[in-house]
C-alpha cells in the first residue's frame, strides 16, 4: 500500500497531462515549454539541492556504477542484435532501438519516485545512473548512429557527427 501512495501522485499527474493535451487545454507548444522547464531548470535544481548536501566522491559506488553500465551495455547488445537479425533493420535503426531500451527514463519518474520512496539514499544510485547513461552509453550510443547513419564512412570518421548535441541530433533522424 505504501508503494501506492508514493506511485499514484505521479501517474495521475501525467494522467492529468495527457487529459490536458487531448483536451486542448494545453497546447503542443506549451508543453514543449513546460518539459524544457522541467528539463533544464527544475531537475538540475532538485539535483544540485540533494547532491550539495552529499559528499559524491566520498560516496561513490564503483560496484553499481559498473554493473549499471555493464547492464546497460548488454541491453544495447541484445536490442543491436534484435533489430539487426529479426527484424532486420539498418545499423542506424539498430543504435536507435538499442537507445530507446536502455536509457529509461530516471529523469522524470525515477528521480522524484525513488527519492519520495527512500528519501536522500536514492540520489546518489540515481546519480551514479545518469552519469552512466550520459557520460558513457548516450555518446557510444551516438556514434554508432552517426556511423550507422553514413553511407561509406569508418567509425573514426562519424566522431565529427556526434559534436552536436543529443537533442538536436536525435531530432533529425
Amino acid at each position: 500500500m505504501e508503494l501506492i501512495s508514493i506511485t499514484l501522485p505521479f501517474f495521475l499527474v501525467v494522467a492529468l497531462g495527457a487529459y490536458a493535451a487531448r483536451s486542448g487545454l494545453v497546447s503542443i507548444e506549451g508543453a514543449k515549454g513546460l518539459n524544457v522547464f522541467v528539463f533544464y531548470f527544475g531537475l538540475p535544481a532538485l539535483f544540485i539541492r540533494s547532491l550539495g548536501q552529499r559528499d559524491i566522491v566520498r560516496e561513490f559506488q564503483w560496484g553499481y556504477f559498473t554493473g549499471y553500465l555493464l547492464g546497460c551495455c548488454t541491453i544495447s547488445l541484445v536490442a543491436i542484435t534484435m533489430e539487426r537479425r529479426w527484424r532486420r533493420g539498418t545499423f542506424a535503426d539498430a543504435a536507435m532501438y538499442a537507445q530507446a531500451t536502455t536509457l529509461p527514463n530516471i529523469n522524470f519518474l525515477a528521480l522524484p519516485i525513488l527519492t519520495s520512496a527512500f528519501g536522500d539514499g536514492a540520489i546518489i544510485p540515481l546519480t551514479l545512473s545518469i552519469f552512466a547513461e550520459r557520460l558513457i552509453l548516450l555518446p557510444i550510443l551516438l556514434l554508432l548512429l552517426e556511423y550507422g547513419r553514413a553511407s561509406h564512412a569508418t567509425l573514426s570518421m562519424t566522431g565529427a557527427g556526434v559534436d552536436q548535441s543529443p537533442g538536436r541530433r536525435l531530432r533529425g533522424c
